[in-house]
């Protein structure tokens, strides 16, 4: 059993905050965490935030952070955090004590502990695995509110995980 240890860069801030509106109805919008080529990054903070869409009377909206996939023909993707707010209700990961997601939401992974453990540096990926971060609107009105997301990775020299 061999061991290898990655030479550590650095830290590096990424703000991948939108205005954009975001239609009612299930649109969505979509940010991708793409490593050049020969660095491997580890998520070690995010914080995102989106007010409930303004003026909504009922639906959900949620954001969802993942690894997409191509298998044969077939497109998947591994959730890694799932944040789900009905009408009325902020969606934040982040934030609330440190322990990450906002009260009166639904998340998965649904402990604090297993949330707590990947939201701080439970997340690696390369330029071959990136990691895509998708809110979905899903209430009765636009959000047209912007939605924050600023997230901290620690970056190594490496290729492979």
């Amino acid at each position: 059993m061999s061991f290898t240890t990655n030479e550590f860069l650095g830290l590096k801030f990424i703000d991948l905050s939108s205005t954009d509106t975001v239609n009612s109805s299930g649109a969505t919008d979509y940010a991708r965490i793409t490593p050049p080529d020969g660095q491997i990054y580890q998520i070690k903070d995010i914080q995102y935030y989106a007010a409930d869409p303004s003026g909504s009377g009922s639906g959900t909206h949620k954001v969802l952070i993942y690894h997409e996939a191509t298998v044969c023909q077939y497109e998947l993707y591994h959730k890694l955090i799932e944040v789900l707010g009905n009408s009325g209700t902020n969606i934040g990961i982040g934030y609330g004590g440190g322990i990450g997601i906002l009260a009166g939401t639904t998340k998965l992974p649904d402990s604090d502990e297993e949330s707590y453990s990947v939201i701080n540096g439970g997340i690696w990926f390369n330029n071959n695995n990136p990691v895509d971060i998708k809110y979905t609107n899903s209430t009765d009105v636009n959000q047209t509110e912007k939605r924050t997301c600023n997230v901290v990775v620690a970056v190594y020299k490496g290729e492979s995980l």
